[in-house]
């Protein structure tokens, strides 16, 4: 898009992004109702304890506020953003139940029993620096 070859018509989440200050929001064009942003979050196992959940997500926010790191995640297309871990799980929650009823009201049908995953070269560089950076070792049961 900043090559000028493809021209962006809208921003499919209900705020303009940084990295494309100039495109309005479907909202802004008259468009309701659209709200389909995306997100990364880190999980780990149900067993795992809270005291280890609570200093990954302070390493994470760490990492998070590193300017290298915003850098690198801005120039892959990415806004960084940290939350806490119930934030996450409302989020997962509330995404669920939209889709699903989206998927419900639509009569939306899986057709292909594959599923194709996209690589980010970019982002997974950045995960692993990041997990490389953890410096707890959790201890399940």
């Amino acid at each position: 898009m900043k090559g000028g070859r493809l021209k962006p018509l809208a921003i499919a989440s209900k705020h303009r992004i940084s990295q494309l200050p100039e495109v309005k929001t479907f909202e802004e064009l008259g468009i309701k109702a659209v709200d389909s942003n995306n997100w990364y979050g880190i999980f780990v196992s149900s067993k795992t304890p809270r005291s280890v959940i609570d200093q990954l997500n302070k390493n994470l926010k760490k990492v998070l506020e590193n300017p290298s790191t915003v850098t690198k995640l801005e120039q892959s297309g990415t806004e960084p953003r940290w939350s806490t871990p119930d934030e996450l799980t409302a989020i997962l929650k509330s995404d669920t139940q939209k889709w699903a009823k989206l998927i419900k009201d639509k009569n939306i049908k899986n057709e292909n029993t594959s599923i194709e995953f996209v690589h980010f070269n970019t982002l997974n560089d950045i995960l692993f620096d990041l997990i490389g950076k953890f410096k707890v070792e959790p201890k399940i049961r």
